[in-house]
């Protein structure tokens, strides 16, 4: 069963060392739909990024300080939203690529599976 983590594939346990938090292990028949809902997950992100980061600033509605100051905390913090999804976009990418290696480890491929299922269903 592969670790999955910052460090590598496998690398904490080639280390002898429990596993890390962060870290977690999972049966390798799962993985090519782990990788598809997580790669699901991204592309959600990355459309809500594209579709409304436009949306998400604020302009004063009037020439008075109130407003533009509200602009600026809203603002400031529509950056931070955006720079959190972002960062949820890098961890999604790096748990993603873990699993691809993880697939490559172990051999499974998407064909491979697809295969393995169509045997399974015409053999019952």
């Amino acid at each position: 069963m592969p670790l999955i983590d910052g460090a590598g594939i496998g690398y904490w346990a080639a280390q002898g060392t429990s596993t890390p938090a962060g870290s977690f292990s999972i049966e390798p028949e799962v993985i090519p739909q782990l990788r598809a809902d997580l790669d699901d997950i991204r592309e959600q992100a990355k459309e809500f990024l594209r579709s409304r980061n436009f949306q998400i600033k604020l302009y004063p509605l009037g020439s008075d300080p109130a407003s533009g100051a509200t602009a600026d905390v809203h603002n400031t913090k529509a950056d931070a939203a955006v720079a959190g999804i972002q960062g949820y976009i890098e961890v999604l990418d790096s748990v993603i690529a873990s699993l691809d290696e993880a697939a490559k480890q172990y051999g499974i491929t998407e064909d491979a599976n697809t295969a393995s299922f169509q045997r399974g269903a015409t053999a019952g």
